[in-house]
Order: structure tokens, then C-alpha cells, then sequence
């Protein structure tokens, strides 16, 4: 995917969800030449499992793209999130913003949340034919509604605030860098988990049988998580079946 077609971006100012509408422009009978959509605001702001999104109005980088990749196998798709996850960090660390990824579509900085991920896919046959990558990014927002646990934004890490833009404009630009690497599987999980929140760090967690202490000591390649229990068991969990308890 070229430099060229990420730089057409649409700009509009209400969406239900920029998912949504991206997809509706790709499954047009003449799809537009349009493989980024961002928008000042979602009615409907989609996250993992069904969770919401919060933004207020015009403050936050709420986007899609479009993502194409060459022959990529059902089972390897978690590599999508992690190249997704990779850009974002970076990005943040242009700025001079420290964060980490959070296991498995969430940006930290510290012990708060900056940044969501949600990647929609849609198969043919036995492959990914494309994808599209929604991005929640706490920007210029400042006070957050209270039932929100844990936000923080850019102009809360930095005291500054930011062109949304221009920082849509980074992330493109490192996410190509990342997504033209795709084939580098193993180089690229070996990032991730550099960059992994909590990775080999005693923590609390919560799955269906309560609460526990253990450590992350690896992701597979379909984004399963290890996490070694204080018994030395290791047990492995799909997304939602394991949590953090924050403190």
C-alpha cells in the first residue's frame, strides 16, 4: 500500500463510527479512492467486544484505514494488532511521550489508558483479504466523564496541545514502515513484547476462577496470552477471558 493513497484522507465531522463508515465506502459498488476516514466525532463510537468509545467533540484522533495484506493466513492476523500497536507507541515516542502496549488492543502511558485499537477483518478462504483499523486516541482532552477508569491524553502527558492532524500523519507514516516489515514476523514479536505493559512484571490479574498474582511471560502467534501463575503454572487466555485488576 503506497504513501499516496494513505495520504487521501477524509475528514468529516460526524460519524455513528468511523468503522462503520469506512466499511460502507469500501463495499460500494464504486468504492471511493478513500482508505482513511477520520472524524471530529462518533454517536456510536465503537471498542473491543462491544465496549464504547468515548471522545469529546473535536479534541480526540477518532479514524480508520483500510489495510490490504498480501496473502496473510486467518491464524496470523494478531500480527496486524501488533504492527497497529507498534506505530502507535511510536508515535507517542515522537512527541516524548513514553507508552507501552497493553496486552492486547490498549496504549498506556504509565498506568493509564491513551490509545484503543480495534481491528475488524474480513476473510476469504483461508486468508485476511483486508482489514480495517480503528483508532481511539486521547488527544486534546483534558477533563474525562468520571465512569471512565482510567483515560489519560497527549495534552495531559505533555501540557501542550496538539494538531490532530499532523499527528494522524505520523502514525500513517509509521504504521507503513511497520505494515512494509509484515513479512519479519519474528522481529516484529520480538518489539512487541519490548513494548508489552507489564511484560515479566509481577501483577495482579482476574479470569473466571477470581483473582491472582503472576507475570506475562510471552504472546503467541495468535495473540494468546501466557501468563505464569505464582504456583509456576503457565496458562494461556484468548482475549476477555483474563484482566488486569488495576490498583
Amino acid at each position: 500500500m503506497s504513501v499516496a493513497n494513505y495520504k487521501n484522507i477524509l475528514n468529516v465531522e460526524e460519524v455513528s463510527s468511523t468503522n462503520v463508515y469506512l466499511c460502507s465506502l469500501l463495499n460500494a459498488e464504486t468504492p471511493p479512492n478513500i482508505l482513511v476516514v477520520s472524524a471530529e466525532f462518533q454517536t456510536a463510537g465503537k471498542g473491543q467486544h462491544g465496549n464504547v468509545w468515548h471522545s469529546e467533540r473535536g479534541k480526540n484522533l477518532l479514524c480508520s484505514h483500510a489495510v490490504f495484506p498480501e496473502k496473510l493466513p486467518v491464524n496470523e492476523q494478531f500480527i496486524l494488532s501488533q504492527i497497529v500497536a507498534l506505530a502507535l507507541r511510536k508515535t507517542m515516542q515522537s512527541y516524548d511521550i513514553e507508552a507501552h502496549i497493553k496486552w492486547a488492543n490498549d496504549i498506556y502511558v504509565g498506568d493509564k489508558k491513551i490509545a484503543g485499537i480495534l481491528i475488524e477483518t474480513h476473510i476469504l478462504g483461508n486468508f485476511i483479504s483486508n482489514a480495517v483499523v480503528g483508532i481511539g486516541l486521547n488527544i486534546n482532552e483534558i477533563e474525562f466523564p468520571s465512569w471512565i477508569p482510567n483515560p489519560i491524553s497527549m495534552a495531559q502527558c505533555s501540557g501542550v496541545l496538539f494538531n490532530k492532524h499532523e499527528v494522524l500523519e505520523q502514525y500513517l507514516q509509521y504504521f507503513e514502515e511497520y505494515f512494509a516489515r509484515i513479512a519479519h514476523k519474528k522481529e516484529l514479536h520480538e518489539e512487541y513484547l519490548s513494548a508489552l505493559y507489564k511484560y515479566r512484571t509481577p501483577a495482579k490479574f482476574s479470569d473466571t476462577s477470581g483473582e491472582f498474582r503472576g507475570s506475562i511471560v510471552g504472546v503467541e502467534s495468535d495473540g494468546k496470552l501466557r501468563i505464569q501463575h505464582e504456583n509456576g503454572e503457565i496458562r494461556r487466555y484468548y482475549f476477555k477471558e483474563v484482566r488486569f485488576v488495576m490498583c
